[in-house]
C-alpha cells in the first residue's frame, strides 16, 4: 500500500452583513481549475491587527523556537482535551494543521478576539506577524522535501454586503503560500471547496464541508493541507507479520496482524511510558520523519497517561532517546475520526471569536452594516492507516465563520510490544514538531 499522510485544516470564513470578495477591483469568476488570484505585496500596507508598518522597517518577530514551543503545547492541550470526551476510543488529530488555520485566521481578528487566539497558539497576546513569519519557515522547510507537503487556501465567497480586506489575502498569501480564489455563492460552492481539499489531501479527506456548511451567511473558506507519504527506512518483510493478541481498553482481546522488528532503533522512556522510533526513508532533506510510539508502564493507565502529556514531553522522549538493540511489535490498525472543535477551543481559552456579539473579525473583511464576522464551527477530521509498508494518514479541520444576522552506552535490550492501549505521533524531527498525534485503544 501506498504510504500517505495527508493532513488538511480547513478555516471556513462566513460573515454577519454577508461579504462580498471585496470592492476593490472586481474579481472575476475563479473555477477551481483556474489560476488562483494573486495579490501583490505593499511596503507599509495595513497588517490583520490594524497597525502600520512603515515601509523598510523590519518588525520584530518571534524566534522560531518560540512557535515551536507555542505548536507543541497546542499539541498536547488539543489532544488530552479532544480525549477526554471520548476516553476508550481511538483517536487521531492534526493540532499542526489546525494551529495553521488559527493562525491565518488570527491575521484577521483585532482586539479581545485577537488576544485570545494569539495567547493560545503563542502563550501570550502578539501581532500576529510574530507568527506568521516562523511558520512561514516551517512550511518552506516542509515543503522542500518530497515526504511532506502543506498547502493553504483563501476562498472568498462573493457578497454585495461584504468586502474581504486586500491586505488579508496579501497575508496568507504571501506568509502562508495560500492560492487566493473567489467563488460565487451557490450551489457548487460546497463542491469546490471539497475538490481543492481532496487534491492536497491525496483524496483522503474527500470532503470537509457539507452543502448545508456553505449558506448565505458564509464570507470566506481558510483551507490548510498536509500531505505525507513515506515508507519505512527498513520495510516489514512477510516472515515479520504474524497475529498477535491486542488487549482493548474494555480488556476484552481480539487477534490481529503484528509488525515485529529485532533491531537497533531510538529507545524512549520516562516515568510513564516506555516505547521506541520508527523512522521513515529520507528523502532529499535528510532523515527526518519518524513514529513515535508510547506505550504506558501502567496497563491501565491510557487515561492518565494522556492527561498528563505537555508540551515537552515527546521533544524531551525524543531528545533523551537511547539508541540500542529493541524487540517492537506495532499492530496493523486503521480508523477515521471526526470532532467538533468549538467547546475544545472555548475551554483552552479561545471564547470571543464564537460570539457572533463580541467577535472581532474586522481585519479579513468588513460587512456594510457594521455587523460582525464570527465563528460559528470548527470541524477536524482524520483518517491513518498503518502496515508493514508504512502510514497513510489524513486529517481535515474546517473553521466556518458566518455573519452575524443572528546518548549512546552500551544499553541492555529492551522490549516494547504495542498489544494494549498505546499513544503515537508522527514527528517532524527536523522541525521538532508532531505532525499527527493519536492513540489506539480497539482494535
Amino acid at each position: 500500500m501506498k504510504k500517505i499522510i495527508s493532513v488538511i485544516t480547513a478555516a471556513t470564513l462566513a460573515s454577519i452583513p454577508l461579504c462580498s470578495c471585496g470592492t476593490a477591483p472586481a474579481q472575476p469568476d475563479t473555477p477551481l481549475s483556474s489560476e488562483p488570484e494573486t495579490v501583490s505585496t505593499v511596503s507599509g500596507q495595513e497588517t490583520g491587527t490594524g497597525t502600520q508598518t512603515p515601509a523598510g522597517e523590519e518588525t520584530t518577530i518571534y524566534d522560531n523556537e518560540t512557535v515551536r514551543g507555542g505548536i507543541q503545547t497546542f499539541t498536547t492541550e488539543l489532544f488530552s482535551s479532544c480525549y477526554e470526551n471520548k476516553k476508550g476510543e481511538n483517536a487521531l488529530l492534526s493540532p499542526f494543521s489546525v494551529y495553521t488555520a488559527l493562525a491565518m485566521l488570527s491575521n484577521g481578528a483585532k482586539g479581545q478576539t485577537l488576544d485570545e487566539i494569539t495567547t493560545v497558539l503563542c502563550g501570550k497576546p502578539t501581532d500576529p506577524s510574530q507568527i506568521n513569519a516562523p511558520l512561514r519557515s516551517f512550511m518552506q522547510s516542509i515543503n522542500e522535501g518530497e515526504i511532506l507537503s502543506e498547502a493553504n487556501a483563501l476562498f472568498a465567497i462573493k457578497r454585495d454586503d461584504v468586502v474581504i480586506s486586500d491586505a488579508f489575502k496579501t497575508t496568507v498569501q504571501n506568509d502562508y503560500f495560500a492560492e487566493i480564489f473567489c467563488e460565487p455563492y451557490d450551489d457548487k460552492t460546497a463542491d469546490k471547496i471539497n475538490s481543492w481539499v481532496n487534491d492536497k489531501t491525496k483524496k483522503m479527506i474527500p470532503q470537509i464541508v457539507s452543502p448545508e456548511s456553505i449558506t448565505p451567511q458564509t464570507a470566506a473558506v481558510l483551507l490548510n493541507a498536509l500531505a505525507f507519504e513515506g515508507e519505512w527506512e527498513e520495510e516489514y518483510t512477510d516472515d515479520q507479520v504474524w497475529d498477535q493478541t491486542f488487549r482493548n481498553y474494555d480488556a476484552s482481546e481480539v487477534s490481529t496482524p503484528f509488525l515485529h522488528t529485532d533491531s537497533e532503533c531510538a529507545y524512549l522512556e520516562n516515568d510513564d511510558v516506555t516505547g521506541f522510533v520508527r523512522y521513515y526513508k529520507p528523502d532529499s532533506t535528510g532523515r527526518r520523519f519518524g513514529f513515535a510510539a508510547m506505550l504506558p508502564k501502567d496497563e491501565n493507565a491510557i487515561d492518565e497517561t494522556i492527561a498528563k502529556l505537555e508540551g515537552e514531553t515527546l521533544p524531551e522522549l525524543i531528545n533523551y532517546s537511547e539508541y540500542c538493540g529493541v524487540t517492537t511489535a506495532i499492530p496493523k490498525f486503521s480508523f477515521d475520526d471526526e470532532y467538533k472543535l468549538p467547546d475544545t477551543l472555548k475551554d483552552m481559552g479561545i471564547t470571543s471569536v464564537f460570539d457572533r456579539n463580541l467577535s472581532d473579525l474586522s481585519g479579513l473583511g468588513e460587512t456594510n452594516d457594521g455587523t460582525n464576522l464570527y465563528v460559528s464551527d470548527v470541524i477536524h477530521k482524520t483518517h491513518i492507516e498503518l502496515d508493514e509498508k508504512g502510514t497513510k494518514a489524513a486529517a481535515a479541520t474546517a473553521v466556518i465563520i458566518e455573519k452575524n444576522d443572528a546518548m549512546i552506552a552500551e544499553p541492555e535490550h529492551k522490549e516494547v510490544i504495542l498489544d494494549r492501549p498505546f499513544i503515537f505521533a508522527i514527528y517532524d524531527f527536523e522541525n521538532q514538531i508532531p505532525v499527527f498525534i493519536g492513540t489506539v485503544c480497539t482494535l
